[in-house]
């Protein structure tokens, strides 16, 4: 067989796996939908993050407090697209008597980039935010927590133990949503 006819051949076969995956991808992103969240329970990795202004931001001063942790970027859609929601999410925690502090954790390199979305949005626009963004530039520490695909959030709870975890964009104001994190917070507690 010719080196060109072999190439196509091999073209060919990477995006049939490649098509195979995505379809796998999207049904696991769907299942989890409909059951939930993955539960976890290992220790989370401590947090080494950028504040805006350059400073250093941990989570200590949220220790023995619920901490839901979102790893998103600017240039992921379904991440802008979910931000929004996030946002909604963490005005409702008093409300929903929801303990839960809500952290934005953008992997972008500048932010530059971050301020940019924010007030090119037009739900962001003229608002304060109720959610803590801060950077984790390289995306160092989301690969601690195992993120793999944008976005991904984490529940962490008073104790400092990953209760449970979300991959894919989700509608965080719903009352599914909404169940959830209360059947979460309130098992644990």
């Amino acid at each position: 067989m010719p080196s060109a006819q072999l190439c196509v051949v091999y073209v060919l076969c990477a995006c049939l796996m490649g098509g195979v995956w995505m379809q796998r991808m999207a049904s696991q992103a769907e299942a989890q939908r409909e059951r939930g969240p993955a539960k976890i329970t290992r220790k989370a990795p401590t947090l080494r993050l950028e504040a805006e202004g350059g400073q250093a931001f941990s989570l200590e001063p949220y220790r023995g407090r619920w901490r839901m942790i979102n790893f998103w970027a600017t240039w992921c859609e379904p991440c802008r697209r979910e931000m929004p929601a996030l946002e909604r999410l963490a005005r409702s925690f008093p409300q929903e008597k929801l303990p839960i502090v809500l952290l934005a954790v953008s992997v972008d390199q500048e932010w530059s980039l971050i301020h940019d979305f924010l007030r090119k949005h037009p739900f962001f626009r003229g608002t304060s935010l109720s959610m803590r963004i801060v950077r984790d530039a390289g995306g160092v520490m989301a690969l601690r927590y195992g993120t793999q695909k944008f976005p991904e959030t984490y529940l962490i709870d008073p104790n400092g133990r990953l209760r449970a975890k979300w991959v894919g964009a989700l509608e965080w104001d719903s009352p599914q949503i909404l169940a959830q994190l209360r059947r979460l917070v309130g098992r644990a507690q």
